[in-house]
């Protein structure tokens, strides 16, 4: 485990084919730190490029575009997106251009394109520009996109669109962040009731025992099939064969609770149309 300062919060955060993780301090929206192996903890120098005078910066979510670039998003709305070049140290804000004011915004990164959410209508960068996706009935917080269908979710429903038809999983958690398309028809949840995987319909919940946090910010997962997440008070850990819980880094007082997990039984629920 690599022990990070007590005044340092992972919160989101992005992880390249190395395993070295880029993310962001839940407590100061402006850092963003690099973690890469049993190398002490690294905070990223930048310069901002800004010509618009946008307020401060308040970092909430991050992916990585390559091994030197990072889009970060900016819960600012004038710009939401910045580009990050690592070895620059520049950070640049990306201007897609909108013809109507907006309220949240998110980002989604596949194998080959970028996503970006504005309130309810979802985007791809197209040579600089934003080509129109889909539009929502109602604004959402999260969302992810597959081959054949749109996920997303209203803060607790997890729900699916198809050729404009919207299903409902028929599950509710407490606030629902992040959404992770995983493999073999897998899906992975951050919630703040702890990590959840759905899978041929039924889930399960991984949280804390003994009063630990189960707040989950982000997932990602890796090449080898680990579940990578980071958790309210818990700092980063890692998810292995759905079983074996490592830290990544953390607060050495808390590491002898976080291998306490609780795994529910699955639990499979009514598809609603």
């Amino acid at each position: 485990m690599v022990g990070i300062a007590k005044d340092v919060h992972p919160s989101y955060f992005s992880i390249n084919s190395e395993n070295t993780v880029f993310f962001i301090d839940r407590n100061d929206r402006t850092a963003i730190y690099q973690l890469k192996g049993k190398e002490p903890l690294n905070k990223l120098e930048y310069a901002v490029n800004n010509d618009n005078n946008a307020p401060p910066l308040n970092l909430s979510s991050i992916i990585q575009v390559n091994d030197d670039t990072l889009i970060i998003q900016d819960a600012n709305t004038r710009i939401p997106f910045w580009l990050l070049e690592i070895k620059q140290k520049k950070l640049t804000p990306l201007k897609p251009e909108l013809n109507k004011d907006y309220e949240s915004s998110s980002i989604f990164l596949n194998d080959t394109d970028i996503y970006l959410r504005f309130d309810d209508e979802i985007f791809t960068m197209v040579n600089g520009g934003l080509q129109f996706i889909h539009k929502f009935e109602n604004k959402v917080q999260a969302f992810a996109i597959e081959e054949d269908k749109i996920l997303f979710t209203d803060w607790s429903r997890l729900q699916f669109s198809t050729q404009d038809i919207t299903h409902d999983f028929g599950i509710q958690f407490a606030f629902i962040r992040h959404i992770v398309p995983a493999k073999n028809g897998i899906y992975w949840l951050a919630t703040d009731e702890g990590l959840v995987k759905i899978q041929s319909q039924a889930f399960q919940t991984f949280a804390q025992e003994r009063g630990v946090y189960s707040k989950v910010f982000s997932i990602i997962e890796d090449n080898e099939n680990s579940i990578w997440f980071a958790a309210y008070g818990n700092g980063l850990q890692r998810l292995k064969n759905e079983k074996h819980l490592e830290i990544i880094s953390g607060y050495e007082e808390l590491t002898k609770n976080l291998s306490l997990i609780h795994i529910s039984e699955p639990t499979r629920p009514r598809l609603i149309s």
